[in-house]
């Protein structure tokens, strides 16, 4: 088994078995995995760990129950949608990053090894609903 270093620490990889090419798949090819890749500018794997533990569940929640308690304490009648809004889309990837799909991780692979363009967008990669 040979491990591979990265900035997020390490991968291991297994060859369990060398297969002949088979021009019906198209390649290259995902077979399986968990969790979805880390944030593009996450500055490495210390800094993704305290940005991970920033945003549990609970803290995620207490973030979103302060907006809501100082729009109450600031008496406005209605809560700053755009602070929640961004607030919320701050923490997409958070809620999401469990939701690994093997089937849009390759449908991407296709799309980018087949496009004319240089590559494709970060919003292409992780949030495109095709």
């Amino acid at each position: 088994m040979n491990t591979i270093s990265s900035l997020l620490g390490n991968m291991k990889v297994r060859l369990e078995k060398i297969l002949p090419f088979d021009s019906k798949k198209t390649y290259p090819l995902c077979v399986g995995g968990c969790y979805v890749a880390p944030p593009e500018d996450c500055r490495g794997f210390k800094a993704f760990m305290e940005l991970m533990s920033n945003h549990t569940p609970w803290q995620m929640q207490y973030k979103l129950l302060e907006i809501i308690e100082e729009s109450e304490e600031e008496e406005e009648e209605e809560i700053d949608t755009e602070l929640l809004q961004e607030t919320i889309e701050e923490f997409r990837y958070w809620i999401t990053r469990h939701e690994f799909d093997r089937k849009k991780i390759n449908k991407q692979l296709q799309r980018y090894f087949n496009s004319q363009d240089d590559q494709l967008t970060v919003e292409e990669v992780y949030y495109d609903e095709d």
